[in-house]
C-alpha cells in the first residue's frame, strides 16, 4: 500500500500469529466475507510446515473449559478430542493446498479475486549468507527443515497447476533478510510486497478504471 496504491485502495490486514492455512480458511469465512472485499491475497506456508493442520487453539480452550467445569461441578476432568476433528492428510503440503483451493473456491463464488503467495523460509534458502547460516545452525530443526525443502520443491509444479497460486519461495536466496527461520526484516517485506505488486497491479488498475 505505501509503495503502490492510491487513497481509494483499502487494505485490511487479517493476518494472525501462529495462523496456518486451516485457521486462515476459518477466519476467511467467519471475518473476511462479510468485508465483500475486491480481492483477496494470502502468503503462507511456513506455518503449515511447522504445525499440524488442526485448529490447535482449540484444545487449550476444551482443556481449560474442562478443569474448570471439574472444579465446580466436582466431575472428574475426560479427555476431549472432538476438537481435532477429521484427521489431516498427514502430508502439511497437501493439507496447505486442500486449504488454499477450498479458499479459491469460496472467493471464486462471490467473483472476488484470490492470489495465493508461496511463502519462502530460511531452511529452504539456497544460499546461505554468513548471518543466514548462524540462524540456521542456531534455529536448526531437521524435520521442520526438510518440510520446508519439501514445500519448495513442489512449488513450482503447484503454481504451474493452479493459475492463482504464485511461487514466492526462491525470493530471499540473494538476500540476508532473515530474523529467524521465517520472520523478515523490513528489506525482507519491501522484496515480498514487490512480487506481490508485479502479479496483482493489473487487476488492481482494471479495477480502478471499472470504478471510474
Amino acid at each position: 500500500y505505501e509503495q503502490y496504491c492510491r487513497s481509494n485502495i483499502t487494505i485490511f490486514n487479517g493476518g494472525i500469529g501462529a495462523y496456518n492455512s486451516a485457521h486462515e480458511l476459518g477466519k476467511l469465512t467467519r471475518d473476511i466475507m462479510k468485508l465483500s472485499p475486491d480481492m483477496v491475497l494470502v502468503y503462507d506456508g511456513f506455518n503449515d510446515c511447522a504445525a499440524n493442520n488442526s485448529f490447535q487453539y482449540l484444545e487449550k480452550l476444551v482443556h481449560y473449559a474442562g478443569r474448570h467445569i471439574a472444579r465446580e461441578e466436582g466431575g472428574a476432568v475426560h479427555s476431549q478430542e472432538a476438537w481435532k476433528g477429521v484427521p489431516s492428510k498427514g502430508n502439511c503440503i497437501d493439507d496447505w493446498l486442500d486449504n488454499i483451493e477450498s479458499m479459491y473456491a469460496i472467493t471464486s463464488s462471490r467473483n472476488i479475486k484470490f492470489f495465493s503467495f508461496m511463502q519462502p523460509s530460511l531452511g529452504s534458502k539456497k544460499n546461505l549468507d554468513p548471518h543466514s547460516k548462524t540462524l540456521y545452525y542456531t534455529y536448526h530443526n531437521f524435520p521442520l527443515a526438510k518440510k520446508e525443502r519439501q514445500f519448495r520443491e513442489r512449488a513450482y509444479e503447484i503454481a504451474k497447476a493452479h493459475e492463482y497460486i504464485y511461487d514466492l519461495t526462491d525470493i530471499f536466496d540473494d538476500a540476508d533478510v532473515y530474523m529467524d527461520m521465517a520472520h523478515v526484516y523490513e528489506k525482507g517485506n519491501q522484496i515480498v510486497a514487490e512480487h506481490i505488486w508485479n502479479v496483482i497491479k493489473e487487476d488492481i488498475k482494471m479495477g480502478l478504471i471499472y470504478e471510474k
